[in-house]
C-alpha cells in the first residue's frame, strides 16, 4: 500500500531546481568557515572545505526523506550505484549564496565525494566562472574559489553533451556542467579508474532528457520508475512531518 501510494503521489514530473533555498541547506554562507583561497584579495569565494573523514558524519548530515525530497525538486543526488558505491553520507550548504550538496560514496575499497550546485559561483572579476578564458569559459572550482583552468583542469569531450573540465593529479578531480547543474567529483581512484565514475556521473541522469535518447529502454524503465518511488515517498513523508 505505501509503495503504491508512494508512486501515485510521485506521478508529476520533478520540477527543475529554481535558486528558491530548500530547507534541507544551512542558511549561511560557508565561504566564513572555508579556508580562503590564493587569490582571495580579487574576490573570489573562498573554497568548500571538505568536512574530516570520508567515514566521518557530519552534524546536520542529510536523511533518506530529505535526499528524496531533493530529487523532487530536480537535484540528482547521483551515488553511482552502478559502479557498486553506496551513500556514506550527505550534507547541504551555501556557498557565496549558491546552495549545494556534497555526497560521501564509497564501494568498500575506495571513496569518493561528489558536490552538485546548482547555479554558478563568481569568479574573480565577480562574474560567473572565468571570462577570460576561450570558449567553454572555464567554472570556479567549488574546492578552491579559483577556476577550474588554474587549477590544471582541462577540457575533455563529451560526447552525449555538457562540459567536462578534469585534473588526472592525485587526487583525480572533474567538474562537470549539464545546464544550470554543476558536479565536482572526487576519487581516491588512480585517474585510469577514478574516469569510469565521471562516465557514471555523466550518465545519472545530468544530461537534457534528449542527449539521453541512446540510453536503453528497460535502463530507463527502471530509472523512472524508481525516481518516481523517491518523489512521492518524499511527499508522504513531508505531509507526516510535524
Amino acid at each position: 500500500m505505501l509503495g503504491g501510494s508512494a508512486y501515485l503521489m510521485g506521478g508529476e514530473p520533478a520540477p527543475l531546481a529554481d535558486g528558491t533555498p530548500a530547507s534541507v541547506f544551512l542558511q549561511r554562507d560557508l565561504s566564513a568557515s572555508a579556508p580562503a583561497a590564493d587569490d582571495a584579495a580579487t574576490g573570489p569565494p573562498a573554497g568548500w572545505s571538505l568536512t574530516g573523514e570520508p567515514d566521518f558524519t557530519p552534524d546536520g548530515a542529510l536523511t533518506a526523506a530529505q535526499l528524496a525530497t531533493l530529487r523532487s525538486e530536480g537535484w540528482t543526488c547521483p551515488e553511482l550505484r552502478e559502479l557498486g558505491y553506496h551513500l556514506v553520507w550527505a550534507r547541504g550548504g551555501v556557498l557565496a549564496g549558491v546552495n549545494i550538496v556534497e555526497l560521501r560514496l564509497t564501494d568498500g575499497r575506495h571513496f569518493a565525494t561528489i558536490l552538485e550546485q546548482h547555479g554558478s559561483l563568481p569568479g574573480p572579476s565577480g562574474a560567473p566562472g572565468d571570462a577570460s578564458q576561450a570558449s567553454p569559459p572555464a567554472p570556479v572550482n567549488v574546492l578552491t574559489g579559483r577556476s577550474a583552468a588554474s587549477d590544471g583542469f582541462t577540457t575533455e569531450a563529451v560526447p552525449a553533451g555538457g562540459v567536462l573540465w578534469v585534473n588526472h593529479a592525485s587526487p583525480f578531480a572533474a567538474i562537470y556542467q549539464a545546464g544550470d547543474a554543476t558536479f565536482t567529483y572526487v576519487s581516491d581512484q588512480a585517474a585510469e579508474q577514478a574516469d569510469d565514475g565521471v562516465a557514471a556521473l555523466v550518465r545519472a541522469g545530468t544530461l537534457p532528457p534528449d542527449a539521453a535518447a541512446g540510453d536503453a529502454a528497460a535502463t530507463d524503465a527502471g530509472h523512472n520508475v524508481t525516481a518516481r518511488l523517491e518523489r512521492g515517498m518524499g511527499r508522504i513523508l513531508e505531509l507526516l512531518a510535524p
